[in-house]
């Protein structure tokens, strides 16, 4: 089985704690790197060629929307999951549309985010 290589974003330390203790224990994943603010989201995703960003919509600087397609343009392959406590139809059609693979709540992600990162990969591998 191939490696799934993730990259996980948040400026919070406590959520990227939380989605490390929630991924880690997958044999095949890898988590190859953190960030807290998008410009080093930004580079990570250049050099750590992740399969796989899960990332908070909320980012203060460029907004997760427009990071996640900065990456998309240079990474067009990786799959962005998207961490939200915004249960809003449109910005959920808006982040899908933006090209992102996953949505999921915060507030539940402790329980759907293995599930999401699979189905985001089960496509093709990653």
């Amino acid at each position: 089985m191939k490696e799934i290589r993730i990259l996980i974003a948040d400026e919070r330390e406590s959520v990227r704690h939380r989605v490390r203790s929630i991924l880690g224990d997958q044999e095949s994943w890898r988590i190859v790197g953190e960030a807290a603010a998008e410009i080093d989201l930004l580079a990570m995703a250049k050099e750590e060629t992740p399969d796989v960003v899960i990332m908070d919509i909320a980012t203060p600087v460029l907004g997760g929307l427009d990071a996640a397609k900065k990456i998309l343009e240079y990474r067009p392959d990786v799959k962005i999951i998207v961490l939200s406590i915004e249960n809003d139809g449109p910005l959920v059609w808006c982040v899908l549309h933006a090209g992102d693979r996953g949505y999921t709540l915060q507030p539940e992600f402790s329980r759907n985010l293995a599930a999401t990162v699979h189905a985001a990969c089960s496509s093709r591998l990653c």
